[in-house]
């Protein structure tokens, strides 16, 4: 069983344009892989013969392939961040659209219309959405420093960024496999 924790960040004001940064990376991937999921699509879908629609598909690796070489090339700056941020936000699309296909199969063999939670995909907004991005466990450490007033003070250090102040201390309970870093009422 996977559980979730929220902790709040202590951020100074340079970690927080950071943090904003990095998730405007990941909204940025996200669209970007969106609209070149949405022209691979159409181009498959006008394709007459099966066998190269099918290969022409568009498919979570190769969109990923295509962010980590539009990363590379024509975008230069988001180096300055976590590779996760971008690569994550294209895993989560796929998942999306994997979702969407699974529910919209299910609706037709039941015979029911499709779930308006389950739609398909669309570009996130600077103004719409929750600024966030995701870290890979092997990305970043949590570390509890004990003070000499014997209250425990947890860190969190994020790549290219450095150490981060927790507000509380992380239960040392299982293996953390993830994090999601979202940034909300100014913190």
């Amino acid at each position: 069983m996977n559980l979730g924790r929220r902790i709040a960040m202590d951020l100074t004001v340079a970690q927080e344009r950071h943090m904003r940064r990095a998730a405007g990376t990941a909204r940025l991937a996200w669209n970007q892989a969106l609209a070149e999921h949405r022209a691979l699509s159409a181009a498959a879908r006008a394709e007459s013969d099966e066998a190269k629609r099918k290969a022409m598909w568009p498919t979570t690796a190769r969109l990923r392939a295509s962010w980590t070489e539009r990363r590379k090339t024509d975008l230069p700056w988001t180096s300055a961040f976590t590779k996760c941020a971008g690569a994550q936000a294209v895993i989560d699309l796929g998942g999306a659209f994997e979702r969407f296909f699974e529910e919209r199969r299910d609706a037709k063999r039941e015979g029911r219309e499709t779930r308006r939670s389950f739609g398909a995909p669309r570009f996130k907004s600077r103004r719409r959405t929750t600024s966030a991005f995701a870290l890979w466990n092997d990305q970043f450490s949590v570390a509890d420093h004990y003070r000499f007033d014997a209250r425990p003070r947890a860190t969190m250090r994020v790549p290219l960024l450095g150490e981060v102040r927790l507000r509380e201390a992380v239960p040392g309970i299982g293996g953390i496999l993830g994090c999601r870093v979202s940034l909300r009422r100014g913190r």
